[in-house]
């Protein structure tokens, strides 16, 4: 779930169901990607002076969304420490824009599962 504000000063946001493919796993370093259907939200955009609808989004009243069938994300992950992760990712939120955030991660598990192993990791992996 993702929210933030749009071009037009406006709140939108996304939530996505994501299959997630580890592109690799080095030592303190991993990129998955991720691939699945999004539902995208913002504020109306019928406020704004000027604006003509083209049929992208739907919906009335205070907002307005659309359906992507096929969404993407790329995440790379630094390891910090054995629960803690640094996280920066890009999301693919229309054809003609993709979203950059940064984030930390903190996994409430004392013992991350990993079905790959690494064989260059620390032991604290």
């Amino acid at each position: 779930m993702a929210f933030y504000y749009d071009k037009a000063s406006k709140l939108s946001g996304f939530p996505q169901v994501l299959i997630r493919f580890r592109l690799f796993n080095a030592f303190k370093h991993s990129m998955s990607m991720g691939l699945g259907p999004a539902l995208y939200f913002r504020q109306t955009w019928a406020t704004i002076e000027g604006y003509q609808n083209d049929g992208v989004y739907s919906g009335t009243g205070d907002w307005q969304y659309k359906m992507a069938w096929l969404s993407g994300e790329l995440e790379y992950n630094y390891y910090i420490s054995k629960n803690a992760n640094l996280s920066v990712s890009l999301n693919l939120i229309n054809p003609e824009s993709v979203g950059l955030a940064v984030g930390y991660k903190y996994w409430i598990s004392k013992k991350p599962k990993r079905k790959r192993g690494c064989i260059s990791c620390p032991s604290f992996h």
